[in-house]
């Protein structure tokens, strides 16, 4: 009897190392670090109303000189600047970190299949672009000399920084989530996991536009120029004031996106602290947005002169990423 009890320690000790389960056997929870980028095509559009306030008016008349200031297509001299539209492709990269909770192998055989559920949040550092704009908007200025050679040389368009332009920006809170299985896949350098996953991300999206113009006001004098080519003296039926009025008008505001579609990521195992596994990982997403991915905004001011701005988010996105995940997996 005494030899029993001596040996039962032993005989527990044995029996708790055969009966511990494999580490594919039981749950997991890891906790990962990443660095990603989103790509995601834009389009931004601007479009203005007529010249409402002090200066032209309706009796206005486009001489030779002016010409410069017709659209393509024409424009009625009236409006403050002509349309533009395009395309930009938003390149946004992130930081973020997730928790991820998976199951214990589920079937035998090839692949040792496991399921998991990851949840995440990250900051998308701001990126912004310009998918649309025309003219060179900056800071209004009016030339530096008004008056050369007897002829004023004012006018409308020797303005600097008149222009249009439509933003558009990535960047703040991201939220993801993953749903999926991960495969065992043997390889002649090591083991790797193949995860498929069905994948969400919530990202804000914003729009932001400005318009500058530079209106000639009225003063009852007759302005005359050089003509266009050099042929003599042009008059300026349009009186002018070398004091002109600035026109500024701007807008923004902003869209939730909410994307799902599918994923691939590739993992292995790095090195092992204890009971915390680490584990180097990469994949690629795209998402599908759904709901509307196109909203507008108008600026305008107190005499009702407005600049109309519509931007708009591509359906579908595509992120890749990258980093490490620490899982506490007991030996």
């Amino acid at each position: 009897m005494r030899t029993l009890w001596l040996l039962l320690p032993l005989l527990l000790a044995s029996a708790g190392a055969h009966a511990a389960p494999p580490a594919d056997s039981r749950w997991s929870l890891g906790l990962g670090l990443s660095m990603g980028l989103t790509l995601q095509d834009t389009r931004g559009t601007t479009s203005t109303g007529n010249i409402r306030g002090p200066g032209r008016n309706t009796a206005d008349t486009l001489p030779p000189f002016w010409a410069l200031e017709l659209c393509s297509p024409p424009e009625p001299i009236r409006s403050i600047r002509c349309p533009s539209n395009g395309d930009a492709l938003l390149t946004a990269p992130d930081v973020g970190g997730e928790i991820e909770v998976m199951s214990p192998q589920f079937l035998g055989g090839w692949g040792k299949p496991r399921a998991f559920l990851r949840v995440g949040a990250g900051y998308a550092f701001s990126v912004k672009e310009r998918p649309s704009g025309e003219g060179g908007l900056e800071d209004l200025v009016l030339p530096a000399s008004p008056a050369q050679g007897g002829f004023r040389e004012y006018n409308e368009i020797s303005v600097n920084g008149q222009g249009s332009e439509a933003y558009v920006e990535y960047g703040g809170l991201m939220l993801t989530a993953a749903l999926g299985f991960a495969f065992e896949v043997d390889t002649p350098w090591r083991k790797i996991r193949v995860r498929p996953s069905f994948e969400y991300l919530r990202q804000k999206f914003k729009g932001s536009g400005k318009v500058h113009r530079a209106v000639k006001m009225n003063s009852g004098e007759l302005i005359q120029f050089p003509c266009p080519g050099g042929l003599g003296v042009c008059n300026d039926p349009i009186a002018g004031d070398p004091n002109p009025r600035f026109l500024e008008l701007s807008a923004s505001d902003d869209l939730m996106l909410n994307g799902i579609g599918p994923g691939l990521e590739i993992d292995t195992d790095a090195g092992r602290f204890r009971s915390v596994m680490m584990s180097v990982f990469a994949g690629a997403s795209a998402y599908y947005f759904l709901g509307d991915l196109d909203f507008s905004k108008t600026g305008t001011n107190e005499y009702l002169e407005t600049a109309d701005f519509s931007w708009e988010a591509d359906r579908w996105a595509y992120r890749i990423r990258a980093g490490v995940r620490f899982r506490w997996q007991p030996d």
